[in-house]
């Protein structure tokens, strides 16, 4: 994020070291993945055989469109209604899906082909590549959405100067990502969920996604914990990959492939952020 070299080793989770940036303090995994690493990290297993990924995530449709008309209605509550809108890291497109039947113009993108073939199936226009390299329109969009993608992300400035390079003047930046400094997250420090190497690269606190947003090119419109649908079956399928090296990983696995895929919860651990960044003009 600051480009510096000092990264200092703070733990290894599965063989993988995060470290933290001796400069700004970032947490990170060091690491770039190459073509053949995000193919063989988003492919059909992510969205289908648990561990870091989901256990179903076609399954879950109920839970992610639930999910997708409560980030609609948070725009709407900032006077953000409808134009045209990108989604990053789209999966198989049930946000994108939602924002056109409220009126939205949508595209997505998302490096999974496994994924987009499900979002083209409900007739979205998706591109498969990454952010960096995606043929995307200049200065064309409204909206740019990444939910839960952001920390995903190599090379985060130059992430938010494509946002930025992407969206009309006064449009909006959209995200949703984890928050290192949350209290469950300081408790279960190398347990908490979300460090996880090597699909997740970046490990945010609010500071640093200041240091990120700038205020001299963006304003803050809201910020703060968010509360997320989850359904049973991955919540369980999440807490069994993080005990896999304990006698209750067993049962946890065992009971999430029994829970109806139907059946959901709010998750509000205070460890999940949503924030609205708007370009100024």
């Amino acid at each position: 994020m600051c480009n510096s070299s000092d990264g200092r080793f703070r733990f290894q989770k599965r063989g993988h070291s995060i470290v933290r940036c001796g400069a700004c303090n970032l947490h990170y995994y060091p690491w770039e993945p190459a073509e053949d690493d995000i193919d063989r990290l988003y492919g059909e297993t992510y969205f289908m055989d648990g561990g870091d990924g989901y256990p179903d995530y076609v399954a879950d449709e109920a839970a992610h469109r639930k999910q997708a008309r409560r980030y609609l209605r948070r725009l709407r509550r900032v006077g953000v209604q409808t134009g045209s809108l990108l989604d990053v890291g789209c999966a198989a497109g049930f946000f994108l899906d939602e924002a056109r039947r409220a009126g939205w113009d949508v595209i997505g993108c998302d490096v999974s082909a496994y994924a987009c073939r499900h979002a083209e199936r409900l007739g979205l226009d998706v591109l498969r590549a990454t952010f960096a390299a995606a043929p995307l329109p200049a200065r064309f969009f409204d909206v740019v959405t990444m939910f839960n993608t952001f920390e995903h992300l190599p090379r985060p400035r130059e992430v938010v100067a494509r946002v930025e390079s992407l969206l009309r003047p006064g449009g909006v930046f959209v995200f949703e990502t984890w928050d290192r400094d949350a209290l469950v997250a300081r408790l279960l420090r190398q347990r908490w969920p979300q460090y996880s190497p090597p699909s997740v690269l970046h490990y945010f606190a609010r500071r640093d996604l200041e240091r990120l947003l700038e205020p001299s090119h963006w304003e803050w419109v809201a910020y703060g914990s968010a509360a997320k649908w989850l359904s049973v079956r991955h919540g369980l399928s999440l807490l069994d990959h993080q005990l896999q090296d304990t006698l209750l990983a067993g049962p946890c696995g065992r009971i999430a492939r029994s829970v109806p895929a139907s059946l959901s919860v709010p998750y509000r651990l205070g460890d999940l952020v949503f924030g609205i960044c708007q370009l100024r003009k």
